[in-house]
Order: C-alpha cells, then structure tokens, then sequence
C-alpha cells in the first residue's frame, strides 16, 4: 500500500475547521497508509518545509507521496482525492490568499478555465502533492546542508530564489522557488480547483 504524509506546519496552532477536515481525510483515505507529521514552532518557513521534505525523502521511496496542509486551509476528502489523481510530479490544490487572488500561475490561463489544461508554472504549498521520484530528481541539483558534525543534512528544496528575466530581477516565496526547481528538472506541476477549498485568513484588528 502506497504511504500517504501529511506534513503540517504551524507556528502556534491549527484551526479548529482545518482539523475536522484533516480528521475525515486520515479516517477515509483508506486506500492509502496514511502518516501526519506536525511541525509546530517554526516560523523559518524555507527552512521548515526544507526539513520537512528532507526527512520525509530520506525515509520513503517511488510510489509514496508527501502533502503540504497549512494550518489554516479547509478541503473534503474528494479535494484531497481529485488533487492525488492528477497526473503530475506536483499536485497542487488552488486557493486564494489573503488578498482575495489565487496563489497559482497557470501555464495556460485559458486552458485552465475552460478545462482543457492545468497545468501551472508556480503555485503555493498550502494544498501541494508531491512525489518521490521528483523530490530525488531536484535533490541531485542542490547542495547537502549539515548543522552539525553528524550525517544529518537538510536539503535546501525551498530557498528563495532571485531570478532574472529581461533585465530585471524577482524574488520568489520559497514555494514558488521550489516549483521553478521542479520544472527546472523536468518536473510537471498541476492544479485542481473547487469551492470548497478554502483558506482560513483572518485579520488583526488594531484599535
């Protein structure tokens, strides 16, 4: 049976409606051996996630898959389904951030919304599918980072990255850096979108 990680991270706490989701998804998912790893504390995301993904590729192999769940998302059991099934080295669920746009860049916006193609460039790692096989490919392209005299290593799979194009320079969040890694090593990233996956963003009000 395939082995299915939720990797979570949070820096203090979950929502309360993110871990009824999650709860469904462990108790359904039965096609799957499902594994949930909390990582509470972290604020470094780039880090973080590299640490994350790192453990989990060292410990796993081809045919299991590691799922990025932010904390504060909401999703059914047949989004995590319909993201799972899509043929891709990056799965990808779309939502949108705080400021109401989507956190993917579509390869063919017109294609996407019409739904002949999903492919996409760039996507965030709130709802993010991926596989082994591409995580060893984008492994080989990166230096081994170790804290300590020890075998323990960190691969550096979501630095930001600054990229040039035309003569000018841009600063990619550390999921997007990873996705440009994925495609830089022939990988393809794919999205699924559906009403009912949600983000949980919510605002400070100062007085």
């Amino acid at each position: 049976m395939r082995k299915l990680t939720f990797g979570i991270l949070c820096k203090a706490q979950i929502h309360g409606k993110f871990a009824i989701c999650l709860m469904e998804a462990v108790d359904k998912l039965k096609e799957y051996s499902v594994e949930t790893q909390l990582y509470v504390g972290r604020s470094n995301l780039p880090v973080a996630r590299s640490e994350l993904l790192t453990q989990w590729w060292r410990t796993h192999t081809d045919g299991d898959i590691f799922f990025f769940l932010d904390a504060d998302h909401t999703f059914t059991v047949s989004d995590i389904r319909a993201i799972l099934a899509l043929d891709a080295d990056v799965k990808c669920g779309i939502y949108a951030n705080s400021e109401g746009t989507s956190t993917a860049t579509f390869e063919n916006p017109e294609g996407f919304y019409e739904g002949t193609d999903n492919r996409l460039l760039l996507a965030g790692c709130g709802l993010m599918a991926i596989t082994w096989p591409i995580v060893n490919n984008v492994s080989k392209t990166l230096p081994k980072v170790y804290s300590s005299d020890d075998d323990n290593y960190i691969v550096p799979f979501f630095q930001p990255l600054i990229l040039e194009e035309s003569g000018k320079h841009s600063w990619l969040s550390e999921d997007k850096s990873f996705c440009h890694l994925v495609r830089k090593a022939g990988g393809v990233i794919r999205g699924f979108s559906s009403p009912t996956i949600g983000h949980e963003v919510y605002k400070i009000e100062t007085l």
